[in-house]
């Protein structure tokens, strides 16, 4: 019997299947499919840890959810795509099967004086180890981060507008196309818009059991902020047509063509407003989502399990989103580069080529995990003038490189390190033993100078003890954790409103990440002080209060009308029209309950009101 579970984050997952009898699988130049691994493991003997499934390709992606969870179940649940998507083996001895990332190990025992070569050609990298100290190419060094000069001294929602100035626009023209489809009545301006906006940002920091809530008269639940600033059916009409691309016009090869103007947008202005830090991490964080879809992750040992994953470039320093993209798994488009480095590899050198010239002239120094770095990588950005560092995994490292192995490191002491030079390339491969052996490769730096490391407790001591570290783990910890750190602010307080829509999530991380960006630059301008919940309840109440709200008094507290001034006033297609007896008049002078509205401001209006509440000389 197959079974299937969540697979750990090794190779771009979505499925394991892990098959208990014994079996041993073909060794493979290419990546395989599902039904190539079942065929494979039909006869011969060999231990079959796991196998790894990647999204597969999907032709049609639906505006709608698809349903229940997916990802559990038997080998007979899996669909026909599933069954034809990439597949790669691990057997029980660690050698991979399918892998095309050039760096697994599938010959026989007879054959592994020759793994090496054979794997230095298919890199195209010729390495030349020594054990003798040599001294790296010195980058220049990092420059001291600032706020950019075009949001210095701006408030706090003047940051935030900084990002979304063109997206506002975008969405207003996408949505009102969208709704005509069905409704040729809908209109929309910035003004509705930057408060339901802000209502989505309120909801971060402010939990109620519905959306509905919001807008309750009960004491324990109303919160006078929104149902003041738009009305409850006005809001939820806005949120049900919002979209952010044309839907005659999608790129169908593209997965996330309903999200891409909008991550294009985002991506400009992050690029331009990058406090030019010169250290960046890549590392992927996880957008929850639990519907079906074929970009859709499982992902173990992560805070958030099901959902999207997205890569994200970001400064190592303050955790500053400078560049993000989300895994599209199988469909992807699969360039010469990706077949070369991988998708990790791939996806690190398109973000930085689409850089803004200004970033890519610093001198940038990144770092990456175990799951991206290959030599033949960080030999790449050494000759695209970009220093590496970072983590690899033993079967990474070709056989003629002379490190110590892992298993004489074990049985080191806490401290011991091992350094060789490639000459060649001039990369510093440095192995430390801590609680765990860990190999980082790097451009940068190797064992000196030698640190120390925070203290350590000696079971033979009975005592804490300092332990030696290497310099280039010590760069390591500090810069790597910059996708971690945004990752972590933002899931602090995440937009708390659902849709049944795929891109939703996505759409709602964006402009938490937005505002994330925000907040760094306020506070590199403002040198510290503002928390981020300040900082976004501040941006909230500005957006709530945007202009355009008339206020009137009633019942001895402000009253709000909805409707922004330059959709009341604009003096076009304003038209009286039937509607359910029971509101009170807009204008609040009146004291009527009408039964007509007003056909786009969507207010109800007797009808000796109607033209005094559209002219402004009759409302100061």
């Amino acid at each position: 019997m197959i079974k299937v579970m969540i697979c750990r984050d090794v190779f771009p997952p979505c499925i394991i299947l892990c098959k208990t009898s014994i079996y041993r699988l073909w060794a493979s130049t290419g990546t395989k499919s599902v039904l190539d691994v079942l065929d494979a493991i039909e006869d011969e003997d060999a231990a079959v840890d796991e196998i790894f499934i990647a999204p597969p390709a999907v032709s049609v992606e639906s505006d709608e959810d698809s349903g229940e969870e997916d990802g559990r179940g038997t080998i007979d649940n899996l669909s026909g795509r599933q069954l034809c998507a990439p597949a790669v083996a691990v057997l029980a001895d660690g050698r991979v099967i399918g892998d095309d990332d050039g760096d697994t190990e599938e010959e026989e025992e007879p054959q592994q004086a020759s793994t090496s070569k054979k794997r230095s050609l298919k890199d195209g990298v010729d390495y030349k180890w020594t054990n003798s100290k040599k001294r790296l190419t010195k980058f220049p060094d990092a420059r001291p981060l600032a706020a950019p000069t075009i949001v210095v001294g701006k408030s706090a929602s003047q940051k935030l507008d900084f990002f979304l100035s063109d997206v506002y626009p975008h969405l207003v023209r996408e949505t009102i196309k969208y709704a005509a489809v069905t409704d040729s009545n809908f209109q929309l301006t910035i003004g509705e818009l930057k408060r339901v906006l802000g209502i989505l940002l309120l909801s971060g920091y402010h939990s109620l059991p519905s959306r509905r809530h919001y807008w309750s008269t009960d004491e324990d639940l109303q919160c006078a902020l929104v149902a003041g600033a738009i009305s409850r059916n006005r809001f939820e009409e806005i949120i049900r047509y919002i979209h952010c691309a044309d839907n005659a016009h999608l790129n169908l090869s593209d997965r996330m063509t309903k999200l891409r103007p909008m991550m294009d947008i985002l991506n400009a202005r992050f690029g331009e407003a990058y406090p030019m830090d010169c250290n960046v991490d890549l590392d992927e964080t996880m957008i929850e989502y639990f519907g079906r879809h074929g970009c859709k992750q499982a992902i173990r040992n992560k805070p958030v399990r099901f959902g999207f994953k997205a890569w994200c470039l970001n400064s190592g320093t303050n955790g500053f989103l400078l560049r993000f993209d989300i895994y599209q798994g199988a469909s992807g488009d699969t360039s010469e580069v990706e077949r070369k480095f991988g998708k990790g590899g791939g996806t690190l050198l398109r973000l930085l080529d689409d850089l803004p010239d200004a970033v890519r002239a610093l001198p940038l120094r990144v770092y990456i995990d175990n799951y991206i770095t290959s030599l033949p990588l960080v030999a790449e950005l050494r000759r695209r003038g970009y220093a590496c560092t970072g983590t690899i995994r033993e079967n990474r490292i070709p056989r003629s490189c002379p490190i110590t192995d892992q298993k004489a490191m074990k049985s080191k002491p806490r401290g011991a390190v091992s350094v060789v030079y490639d000459t060649a390339n001039e990369i510093a491969l440095t192995r430390w033993k801590d609680n765990a052996v860990v190999t980082i490769a790097s451009t940068l730096a190797a064992e000196h100078p030698l640190q120390k490391a925070s203290s350590r407790w000696s079971a033979k001591e009975k005592k804490k003890v300092a332990v030696d570290q290497p310099f280039v783990v010590q760069l390591y910890n500090r810069s790597m954790g910059g996708t971690d750190r945004a990752d972590q602010s933002i899931r602090l307080y995440r937009i708390n409103m659902r849709r049944k829509k795929w891109w939703w999530p996505i759409f709602t991380w964006m402009l938490d990440a937005a505002v994330f960006n925000a907040w760094v630059l306020h506070r590199l301008d403002e040198h510290g002080g503002m928390s981020l919940l300040d900082f976004r309840r501040e941006v909230a109440q500005t957006l709530l209060a945007a202009p355009g709200v008339t206020r009137a008094r009633r019942a001895g507290r402000p009253r709000l009308c909805a409707v922004a001034d330059d959709s009341r006033f604009d003096g076009m297609e304003h038209w009286p029209e039937v509607a359910e007896q029971g509101r009170k008049c807009a204008l609040p002078t009146c004291k009527s309950r009408p039964s007509s509205a007003c056909s786009k401001c969507r207010v109800a209006l007797c009808m000796k009101c109607f033209r005094g509440y559209h002219q402004p000389e009759q409302n100061v």
